[in-house]
């Protein structure tokens, strides 16, 4: 059964500077024009990918809404 929550690997810097702000958008989002989420079994190939070496990472746990446009891409 897939769980009820997707994940968003980011940096602990970017995340404490969401907190203050009040918003959270990740740095490629102009770029790429969405965020980018994964499900669980995914984290640790996303971590190797693109945070290989990387320390202060933090994930972000987000509830699915039904109301909320979820694409599932392979990584």
């Amino acid at each position: 059964m897939e769980s009820e929550f997707i994940y968003h690997v980011t940096t602990a810097k970017e995340w404490e500077a969401a907190q203050i702000n009040k918003n959270y958008l990740p740095k490629d989002y102009a770029k790429d024009g969405f965020i980018h989420c994964s499900i669980e079994r995914q984290i640790e190939g996303v971590l190797e990918r693109f945070y290989q070496g990387q320390t202060g990472l933090v994930k972000l746990k987000i509830e699915k809404d039904l109301d909320s446009v979820v694409e599932v891409l392979p990584i």
